[in-house]
């Protein structure tokens, strides 16, 4: 995780704005790069990481066949900086769905794998999830009502796996006494035989993550997690 660490410091120094390779968020002190996209293209160790047997075996958790993408060539994976204090750009999200803003055709329902490069809990930015609700129909990115489902938080030390559907309802709660970095990736069903799928590009799923970087610009990083507790 140091060495990962290393190499997304160096991927964030390399970063520019509207570099279509990048996410953006601003604290007091300015903005600065809080995601990089196909973090696993810069990053050798990651790389490594992702092809290692180890966390292959992540598949084995569910019964579906599961497939990952290019390694060494598709966006696989993006590295996050969570800072604290951030109060405009997307970075601390609130409740939703990643299928929500348009993404359900190019990912679900596959396997979200976050790969805890610094530890998170309760005051440094963890992961909360709304057990049950890839199963549910929830409309919208920030709710209210918790539709009956219990809303679990999932602290971690530095080298864990989190893993959640795709579907799943989730949020993280902006860091307050240290910053969080966790790197994103994931594994698609795998195609029927009888299956003819026409997916986009990787140029165009490119276009599509950085294009959502627009969404977050004026708008607060807090995360709503307060509207919604976790519970405790």
């Amino acid at each position: 995780m140091a060495a990962v660490s290393a190499e997304l410091d160096a991927a964030i120094d390399a970063a520019e704005r509207d570099d279509g390779r990048s996410w953006w968020a601003r604290t007091e002190e300015g903005w600065y790069p809080a995601r990089i996209l196909g973090f696993n293209r810069t990053s050798a160790t990651l790389r490594e990481l992702l092809r290692s047997t180890r966390f292959l075996s992540i598949t084995t958790v569910v019964d579906d066949d599961l497939v990952q993408g290019d390694v060494e060539e598709s966006d696989l994976a993006e590295g996050l900086l969570k800072k604290i204090g951030v109060v405009e750009g997307i970075s601390d999200v609130s409740w939703h769905k990643d299928c929500g803003p348009g993404g359900h055709s190019y990912g679900c329902s596959g396997l979200t794998a976050g790969i805890q490069v610094t530890a998170a809990d309760r005051r440094t930015g963890e992961l909360g999830v709304m057990a049950g609700s890839n199963r549910a129909n929830i409309p919208g990115l920030h709710i209210a009502d918790d539709y009956g489902l219990p809303r679990v938080a999932l602290p971690t030390a530095v080298g864990d796996c989190t893993i959640h559907c795709s579907c799943t309802m989730h949020m993280s709660r902006p860091p307050e006494t240290a910053e969080r970095r966790v790197v994103y990736t994931g594994f698609s069903l795998a195609p029927l035989p009888e299956d003819e799928r026409l997916l986009p590009s990787e140029e165009v799923r490119r276009e599509y993550r950085a294009s959502l970087d627009n969404l977050g610009r004026g708008t607060s990083g807090r995360s709503g997690f307060e509207r919604l507790p976790l519970a405790d």
